[in-house]
């Protein structure tokens, strides 16, 4: 899990994601403090977006997860990223 410091009272934050070329689309999920956030992206395999995620005063916790394939392998993608605000 990565931590980024912000400066506080910053109200978003630019996320780039990256989206390999076998993700599902329609199983992507992210939410920000337990709160659903996926509108916000728009995940499309083999491209890249910024994202300006919402952040609250304090800690906020993003968890993203996607699942795909690569060859002949599916799985499913988990990242979580904490930001101090």
């Amino acid at each position: 899990m990565k931590v980024t410091i912000v400066t506080p009272g910053t109200p978003t934050y630019p996320l780039r994601i990256f989206y390999g070329p076998g993700v599902t689309p329609g199983s992507f999920t992210a939410t920000m403090n337990a709160t659903s956030i996926a509108s916000l992206f728009h995940p499309v395999p083999g491209t890249s977006e910024v994202v300006q995620v919402p952040l609250a005063a304090g800690k906020n916790t993003l968890k993203v997860s996607i699942k795909g394939t690569a060859g002949s392998h599916s799985g499913t993608d988990q990242d979580a990223l904490i930001f101090n605000n």
